[in-house]
C-alpha cells in the first residue's frame, strides 16, 4: 500500500494539536503543533493494540468524532479526528487493513 497523509486534529495526552497523520508502510506518523507545543509522534503498527471509531463523548477531539488508536502499553491512546468531510472513515479503513496485514484486530 502506498502512504497516504491526511490533515488531522490529534490527542495524545488531553491538549489538541493540528497537523498531520501518515500511514506509512511500517508506521503511523503523526505530527502537529498548538500554542507552546510541537510533537512529532511515530507509531510502529506492532505497538497498536486495537484501533476502533469513536462518534460520541470525550473520545472526540475538537467535536469531532474520531478514530482511537489503543497502545500496547506503551503510552496513551491516540485520538485522531480528520478535517476533511469523509476522510475519517477512509483513514479508518486504511488503517484496518494495514494492522490486519500486521495481525492486530481492529
Amino acid at each position: 500500500m502506498a502512504t497516504a497523509t491526511y490533515a488531522a486534529i490529534w490527542s495524545d495526552d488531553g491538549s489538541r494539536l493540528a497537523g498531520s497523520a501518515r500511514l506509512g508502510a511500517d508506521a503511523l506518523d503523526l505530527t502537529g503543533s498548538s500554542a507552546g507545543r510541537e510533537a512529532r509522534r511515530r507509531i510502529a503498527y506492532d505497538d497498536i493494540s486495537s484501533a476502533h471509531m469513536a462518534r460520541e463523548g470525550e473520545a472526540r477531539v475538537a467535536g469531532r468524532p474520531a478514530v482511537v488508536v489503543a497502545m500496547r502499553g506503551i503510552g496513551p491512546d491516540v485520538r485522531i479526528a480528520m478535517t476533511q468531510p469523509g476522510a475519517l472513515h477512509e483513514f479508518m479503513e486504511s488503517l484496518t487493513k494495514l494492522l490486519s496485514e500486521k495481525g492486530v484486530e481492529r
